[in-house]
């Protein structure tokens, strides 16, 4: 049997009734796949910043540590500095009195007296370059500090 004209606007009608129901569930279903997409996204995003934060992280680690290497070379050039003011003198002192020169090797206690003499001089002026050296030092510590109050005031 042959459908009528009523029949096939019908079936049509119902037709296309069930096409727009399924095209309201993919439509429903593509919005949850789109929020899973973006939600997935975000976490690849979090996870990607949350790795360079640790690369960050590790950086700042390793110039903590050159710094640390940094201030105990500076600390060690400082020391080496200070032996160098004081015995450097004195080694000045020793080669002049080493020389062969017959007003310091003559038999004379006056000769006895210029030695004991130059090495109190150099002495006190060594000691004198030491408490200059540690005067600015201390100067220096001093000066760091007030500015580091006037940096946590501000």
């Amino acid at each position: 049997m042959g459908q009528t004209g009523s029949d096939k606007a019908e079936t049509e009608a119902l037709d296309t009734v069930a096409l727009l129901d399924r095209f309201a569930q993919l439509q429903g279903r593509l919005g949850e796949v789109a929020k899973t997409v973006n939600e997935e996204i975000q976490l690849f995003i979090a996870s990607v910043s949350i790795r360079d934060s640790e690369v960050m992280l590790a950086d700042s680690k390793i110039l903590r540590e050159d710094s640390q290497i940094m201030k105990q070379q500076a600390a060690r050039t400082t020391l080496l500095t200070i032996l160098a003011v004081i015995y450097l003198p004195l080694q000045l002192i020793t080669e002049i009195f080493g020389m062969n020169i017959q007003e310091i090797t003559a038999d004379s206690s006056l000769s006895w007296w210029a030695c004991l003499a130059a090495l109190g001089v150099g002495g006190v002026l060594t000691f004198l370059v030491y408490l200059a050296v540690k005067w600015w030092q201390w100067r220096s510590s001093q000066r760091k500090a007030r500015e580091g109050e006037k940096e946590k005031e501000a």
